[in-house]
């Protein structure tokens, strides 16, 4: 999962949750 780039992988890294959040909810959008 750590290749996994999910804006919901906790495990891939906590200092870069908000990163991939944003990008996740900007595709959604």
């Amino acid at each position: 999962m750590t290749s996994d780039p999910s804006p919901t992988s906790d495990a891939d890294g906590e200092s870069q949750d908000l990163a991939p959040r944003c990008t996740g909810v900007a595709r959604l959008v």
